[in-house]
């Protein structure tokens, strides 16, 4: 389990420590599936936004919640950095 970088700790991952402590099975993120989304976010919004739209299954979509917000701020600052935000 690990923890987002510049994100507080949460009630949910409060629970998921629980759940560690007690032995239980922790669901982890798949690591290929964030670091493809997470190529495709330095493309911009348009890109990311097509990948959820008509490229991602149902079970993708779900399994990139956590990080979706990071997603779409790195696809903002890809966008402004080629200006084609203002």
């Amino acid at each position: 389990m690990s923890f987002l970088p510049g994100r507080h700790i949460t009630a949910e991952a409060g629970a998921k420590l629980a759940a560690w402590a007690r032995g239980d099975t922790i669901t982890t993120p798949d690591k290929e599936l964030w670091d493809r989304a997470r190529r495709i976010s330095h493309d911009g919004i348009e890109k990311i936004t097509t990948f959820f739209q008509k490229v991602a299954t149902e079970e993708e979509r779900a399994a990139l919640q956590p990080i979706k917000r990071e997603l779409w701020e790195t696809a903002k600052k890809a966008d402004e950095n080629r200006g084609e935000l203002g």
